[in-house]
């Protein structure tokens, strides 16, 4: 938690003029990002989400339109938390004294 993670989508598109949008999805919410929340670069669209609490994590989607048409199947991101560290293994207690 509190961990910014950059989520990239890439399209190839013609025309190149895209328009993006982004929804995030978990078990209790849905919602949809307004695009002064992430960048678009051409056909690249770029997403700074940081996960707050436990109710943050799910599955962020991407998906592009232009003149032709929108995009069939959306970019999915799954976020989920870290799990807990390994254990320790192998250590080597040595007695050392202040001096």
């Amino acid at each position: 938690e509190g961990e910014v993670v950059t989520l990239q989508c890439t399209v190839d598109a013609y025309p190149t003029n895209v328009t993006f949008y982004w929804l995030f999805n978990n078990t209790v919410d849905s919602t949809r990002f307004r695009p002064g929340e992430y960048t678009v670069a051409g056909s690249v669209s770029r997403l700074r989400y940081v996960a707050y609490s436990a109710r943050d994590y799910g599955t962020v989607f991407c998906w592009a339109s232009n003149i032709v048409g929108q995009q069939k199947d959306p970019c999915a991101f799954t976020l989920q938390p870290a799990g807990a560290p390994d254990s320790v293994r192998d250590c080597v207690l040595t007695n050392q004294s202040a001096g």
